[in-house]
């Protein structure tokens, strides 16, 4: 997965890019499934999760980075 923001701060352009990269044998040893599965399905779970706990009501398009604190799957 890859993530790449463009834009200006304090009138200096910037980019930044970000990879995200789990081998299947490691996301079979975290929670049992491949490396794709772990990095497509488990966002989703998460925010099905806080629907299901009413800990989101937000609607559109919502980042991760905006939630506060970080939420886990550990709770």
């Amino acid at each position: 997965m890859e993530v790449e923001a463009k834009g200006r701060k304090n009138n200096v352009y910037l980019s930044q890019k970000i990879f995200t990269y789990i081998s299947h044998r490691e996301a079979y040893n975290r929670i049992g499934v491949n490396g794709t599965s772990y990095l497509v399905g488990l966002p989703a779970a998460i925010g099905a999760r806080l629907i299901l706990r009413k800990e989101l009501r937000d609607v559109g398009l919502l980042f991760p980075e905006s939630f506060h604190p970080p939420y886990s799957l550990k709770n």
